[in-house]
């Protein structure tokens, strides 16, 4: 019964959030909720793929730009239907390409640079960060403020493991660990970028999110 209200509180978040979502986001959104229903009722399916798991706390589902960001916490691992389903997200244009950009945490030589320095993204359109850190050292890639300016959709994290840090705003990458971080900028500006690491000072960049046309 408590597992019922909640779930009927989270759907009432989203019906009243600022974006009107459109339907097919809406669905997605429910099938969301219904993951999170049967893995905690123990009738998920035996293969370990959780869909997308949804935050329940109105604080969380209403964000930036006057209360309209749809907060979707990260799954580590998404089946290919979820992967497919990825454009129902695009807040500009559900037909428009998923962006992809991609970045090197630290170098073969052990050069502190993120490769390259700078990122760019556009205001509410599907993008895959492909991290990658082909360093034989520990990298972070730490983009506090950013964070709170995206929603993040999934991440997918490879080989070895990838840690992350409280609310999807750290990743931190072994040497040899690769990731892939799927989320719609929300905000433009720009913001820092930094390893927070130890000694790593000096490894820092520019994330810039452009304003949509």
């Amino acid at each position: 019964m408590q597992s019922t209200c909640r779930l009927a509180q989270s759907r009432n978040a989203l019906r009243h959030s600022a974006w009107n979502l459109n339907a097919k986001t809406v669905h997605r959104s429910r099938i969301a909720l219904r993951a999170v229903r049967d893995t905690a009722s123990g009738d998920a399916a035996s293969t370990p793929s959780p869909l997308l798991a949804l935050t329940a706390s109105r604080r969380e589902a209403l964000g930036v730009l006057g209360g309209s960001v749809l907060a979707l916490t990260a799954a580590l691992a998404v089946p290919p239907a979820a992967e497919a389903g990825l454009k129902d997200y695009n807040l500009v244009d559900p037909e428009a390409p998923i962006d992809e950009v991609s970045v090197q945490l630290g170098t073969r030589d052990g050069q502190l640079v993120f490769t390259p320095s700078t990122l760019e993204f556009t205001q509410g359109r599907i993008t895959k960060l492909k991290l990658s850190n082909p360093s034989e050292q520990t990298h972070y890639f730490t983009a506090l403020e950013f964070a709170t300016k995206i929603y993040t959709i999934q991440l997918l994290a490879g080989e070895p493991a990838v840690e992350v840090k409280g609310a999807i705003s750290e990743l931190e990458l072994k040497g040899g660990a690769s990731a892939t971080w799927v989320f719609v900028p929300m905000k433009p500006g720009k913001y820092p970028l930094r390893c927070t690491k130890k000694g790593h000072d000096a490894m820092l960049g520019t994330l810039v999110v452009k304003r949509a046309a």
